[in-house]
């Protein structure tokens, strides 16, 4: 047997054994380590995949990490080519448009805990802040939303027409705004109240009733309207040693 027959003999037989684990434990109850072998078999067609797996989790520290990475640092691992770099961060958008697409059956938000999770659903990854608007019906079904790029206190007096248009359009009767604290807390600031007492403004302008008005950060999220963090895993109420904004005084 050549040098040549054996490494395909070695990189067979590792496939092999992904096959086999996956068919007697089940894809989903893989650990990050193995899903991400079997993953990159997808793209990498003969080498064994379980060194740039170990090299990718090192690197980037979970599949999460690795998702979210620029396709630049993903080339900087050893095995990894730019076709193998450009299917790993497709995964991040495959991940956001499955949960939007179950999010498009138009749920019933009733808890802040249905309102958090569908709001992380609904909002695509980016380093930067977010805004959205989600209106609901009078029993609180989802209607529509829609996700806008940056939020400050300009916003509203540059958009007021286009939120005023959406709104109008889709004849809300209650919403709900939110924006994205990337990587932070969700410890609202002073610009973040000016900004929502605007939207405030707006909503009241059109008899329509405000539900929730949340900040997603990093690990917790804060309802301004009840003054409230939440933990975003299970969505309880998070105990905080911080000044207790208010409002509606601001």
């Amino acid at each position: 047997m050549t040098t040549i027959d054996k490494i395909i003999n070695v990189h067979a037989g590792h496939r092999e054994r992904l096959r086999k684990n996956i068919a007697n434990n089940g894809i989903y109850n893989l650990d990050e380590l193995h899903f991400l072998e079997y993953l990159l078999t997808f793209t990498i067609t003969r080498a064994d995949t379980n060194p740039i797996a170990h090299d990718l989790l090192k690197e980037f520290h979970s599949i999460e990490g690795i998702f979210e990475a620029d396709v630049e640092n993903l080339l900087n691992v050893k095995g990894v080519g730019i076709k193998t770099a450009r299917f790993l961060q497709f995964m991040s958008v495959s991940a956001y448009m499955y949960n939007k697409s179950k999010a498009n059956r138009k749920p019933k938000l009733e808890t802040v805990g249905q309102i958090i999770s569908y709001l992380n659903s609904i909002i695509p990854p980016s380093p930067n802040e977010q805004l959205v608007f989600v209106i609901l019906n009078k029993n609180w079904t989802v209607k529509n939303y829609r996700v806008f790029k940056g939020v400050s206190h300009s916003f509203i007096s540059l958009n007021s027409n286009e939120v005023a248009e959406y709104l109008v359009k889709f004849k809300a009767n209650f919403c709900i705004i939110a924006h994205t604290h990337p990587n932070q807390s969700a410890l609202p600031s002073i610009e973040d109240l000016k900004t929502f007492k605007s939207f405030q403004t707006v909503l009241n302008a059109f008899s329509i009733t405000l539900l929730e008005n949340i900040i997603l950060g990093e690990d917790e999220s804060y309802s301004l309207k009840n003054q409230m963090f939440y933990n975003n895993s299970d969505y309880s109420i998070r105990i905080v040693n911080s000044k207790n904004y208010n409002y509606n005084n601001h």
